[in-house]
């Protein structure tokens, strides 16, 4: 036992910091110190041999080990005899550099039955600078039941220029099989981890394995289980009936070709990826010589390019690729048209079963085209039993243009991306109704603040004179009609229930185009007018209007918003004459479209609507105490329109087709007294809408294909509205309040609006 440090140095041969040798018996050291040992031909930090019983070694100590001609070890044991066992744990630092024959960090060598070796390692080991070998860890036995166990949960590195492994294990008969466990990490510029033997091998891997210019794992001879759930970077090279499992929460890296039967031995070889695990590939991998690939996780050639491969073949035999659980394939592609679009490739020249989900990371940033030609994704040379082995779980949304997986048989048969006009496409012609009920919001807000003037003109206001038996005896006009200025507000919510449906390449999708229209606006105007126009006691009333409007339309089932804002300017007229009145509006509507980032389209696009309404009714009742009916009849006439635009290939324009509504309605009401002075006039309204014009259509050309969309307004629909207003003849002041109900087969709506007038 030694806790002292220790320097060995020699100039003519050998260096060693402790050597323990015996002919008949066991040998043990164990050492805690650190020891450095430094010789012209070899040197080691801990050596020990025997030909009569075990060796034991254990080391916490930090070992350095320098040599020129021959070798350098950090510990080396050696047994000549039977039942020579060999049992070293380390978790000390070894650090050996050899620029002649051999550099390793641990070595173990037995030559006879019954002498196994045994190694456990959490110390960090670094072996380099080998002419010929170089090896972390080296494990050798050449007797029939002398298996060799390896644990490590260190760093270990090998390097030089030779052969250098991370790990190096090999046993001589059919008894003695080898089992590595891996937590920490292993690389080795020819071979991470290599192995041979006759009796089988187990390599359980929770940490990182890999390989420089060689395989991240290599077996000479001999099967070989492989159990991960760490990281394997780099590629394999196997023998013959060989299992591969990488495991949840596992990543193996590939690279270059794996080889499952680097021999030609032929067998039976197996690779599972099981529910959690990944296969990444980052250029172009294959797997070859391999018999079964059963896939229930994520293999992926993500990494933001496309062009990566992955192939899996066997060219002997039958390979099978066999899909269950969450089978993923996740790819990287360009989404565009025929002649600019590209992807990551997956083959396999073999056969397929179950279904796998594919998943496309879109290394596009812009808008998507119209491509039927279609971007080759995964072929299969063999057994497709159904063409659906292979699927996206829904579309890829790219704007306009839905992009969908497609089987092609061919004897075989290729899964290709297409791609067919999606939802973000039907909704184009929604716009323009969007604005058109933007402005005819904005117009009833206009007609509900003209009620006051017909009170006012025919003498409503104040209370009516009675005679001794209760007859009214009328009132004169009062309070003034003009000049006088007004603000209107209102706020809304519209909901449109509406679909639509498109077939391509053999299926059919649906779309849910249900959308929410909210609108805000506020007016001012000024009004101006004259009595006695045309006949005696009436009145025409005229005046300019100015003002903001503000809208949001906000789709249910697709990521899509579209935000209207702008001005609006107006001017009016109203003629009155006792119950009869005709009110008419031009509005004009200016707005900045913004799409939110809406792919397809620019940042913003110039919208307007221009429009003209006009209502007439005539009063049945009183002005100023007891009920009344007022029959409604409305048409107006709008033109909305929205700036065409050219946009990553695709070209679109909207119509310009006027869109006209009538209205027949009836209003209901009643006056009465509030207070002294103050008239309050509660009422109800019924209205019948129709829409008397055609559909709203937009035009979308996209890879010289055109296609045009519409859409189909609702062609009659109701509304219900309850309000109240106010007359102060003697402040020349009215106010009014009112909420709307709008309801159709697929229309609902809710708004408000209030607003109040001064004359002078």
């Amino acid at each position: 036992m030694n806790r002292a440090d220790i320097a060995a140095m020699s100039d003519m041969a050998y260096a060693a910091g402790i050597f323990a040798s015996s002919y008949t018996s066991e040998v043990s050291i164990a050492n805690s110190g650190n020891i450095a040992a430094e010789g012209s031909i070899q040197a080691m930090g801990l050596f020990a041999q025997t030909a009569g019983g075990p060796v034991s070694i254990v080391n916490s100590g930090d070992l350095t080990a320098s040599a020129g001609d021959n070798a350098a070890v950090g510990i080396f044991a050696q047994t000549y005899g039977s039942d020579g066992r060999v049992a070293i744990h380390n978790a000390g630092v070894i650090s050996v550099n050899s620029p002649g024959a051999y550099a390793g960090g641990i070595v173990g060598i037995t030559a006879r039955d019954n002498s196994g070796i045994s190694i456990t390692n959490s110390g960090d080991i670094t072996a380099a600078n080998s002419q010929r070998l170089a090896a972390g860890m080296y494990a050798s036995t050449q007797g029939a039941n002398s298996s060799i166990t390896i644990k490590n949960s260190g760093n270990l590195s090998a390097t030089g220029r030779g052969r250098s492994f991370g790990i190096l294990a090999m046993t001589s008969v059919t008894t003695s099989p080898i089992s590595i466990t891996n937590s920490g990490s292993i690389y080795g510029r020819s071979s991470g981890v290599y192995a041979s033997s006759a009796s089988g091998i187990t390599i359980v891997n929770t940490g990182k394995i890999l390989g420089g210019l060689g395989p991240a794992i290599s077996v000479g001879a001999g099967s070989v289980e492989i159990h991960n759930s760490g990281q394997i970077t780099g590629f394999v090279a196997l023998d013959a009936d060989d299992t591969f499992i990488n495991q949840a929460g596992s990543l193996f890296d590939a690279r270059q070709t794996s080889d499952f039967d680097a021999s030609g031995a032929g067998g039976n070889d197996l690779f599972r990826n099981e529910q959690g695990g990944t296969v990444h590939v980052d250029g172009n991998a294959s797997f070859v010589n391999l018999e079964r690939f059963e896939n229930q996780g994520l293999i992926s050639t993500v990494d933001g390019a496309t062009g990566d491969s992955f192939t899996i073949s066997n060219t002997v035999r039958n390979l099978n690729f066999v899909a269950s659980g969450n089978s993923t394939l996740a790819v990287d592609a360009f989404l565009g048209g025929p002649s600019n679009s590209a992807s990551d490739t997956f083959t396999i020249q073999g056969n397929v079963s179950g279904v796998t989900t594919v998943e496309i990371n879109n290394t596009n940033a812009g808008v998507g085209v119209f491509n039927p030609t279609g971007i080759k994704l995964v072929t299969v040379t063999g057994k497709t039993p159904t063409g659906n082995e292979f699927q996206l779980a829904e579309p890829i949304d790219t704007g306009f243009f839905n992009y969908d997986l497609f089987f092609t048989p061919t004897g075989s048969g290729f899964w290709s991306l297409k791609s067919f006009p999606g939802g973000g496409a039907y909704l184009l012609p929604q716009l323009l109704t969007a604005a058109q009920d933007i402005w005819h919001q904005t117009s009833s807000t206009w007609f509900d603040r003209t009620a006051d003037l017909r009170v006012l003109l025919n003498g409503g206001g104040a209370p009516a004179a009675y005679s001794p038996g209760g007859k009214s005896l009328g009132a004169a006009p009062t309070g003034n009609l003009t000049p006088a200025v007004w603000a209107r507000g209102s706020g809304g919510w519209l909901n449109r229930d509406d679909s639509a449906s498109t077939s391509a390449y053999g299926r059919s999708y649906n779309y849910n185009l249900d959308r929410d229209l909210q609108t805000m606006d506020f007016q001012v105007g000024l009004d101006m007018g004259k009595r006695d126009v045309l006949s005696q006691g009436d009145a025409l009333v005229f005046g300019m209007l100015g003002g903001f409007v503000q809208a949001n339309l906000d789709y249910n089932n697709l990521v899509r918003q579209f935000d209207f804002s702008g001005g609006q300017v107006g001017a009016y007229a109203t003629y009155l004459k006792g119950g009869l009145f005709v009110d008419t509006l031009f509005n004009a509507h200016l707005y900045e479209l913004d799409p939110n980032g809406t792919l397809g389209f620019p940042n913003s696009l110039d919208a307007s609507t221009l429009g003209v309404r006009t209502d007439t009714g005539y009063r049945f009742g009183s002005f100023s105490g007891g009920a009344f009916l007022e029959p409604l009849a409305t048409i107006e006439v709008m033109w909305a329109n929205i700036d065409g635009f050219s946009q990553g290939g695709n070209t679109v324009s909207f119509n310009y087709d006027p869109n006209v509504r009538g209205r027949l309605g009836l209003r209901a009401g009643t006056t009465m007294q509030a207070w002294a002075g103050t008239i309050m006039e509660p009422f109800v309204i019924g209205s019948l809408w129709g829409n008397l014009s055609d559909n709203n259509q937009a035009t979308l050309v996209s890879s010289g294909t055109t296609f045009r969309f519409q859409d189909d307004l609702q062609d009659v629909w109701g509304e219900v509205s309850a309000g109240v207003n106010f007359f102060n003849p003697s402040a020349n002041t009215t106010v009014f309040a009112k909420v709307d109900t709008t309801f159709g087969n697929d229309i609902t709506g809710v708004g408000g609006k209030a607003g109040m007038r001064v004359a002078w």
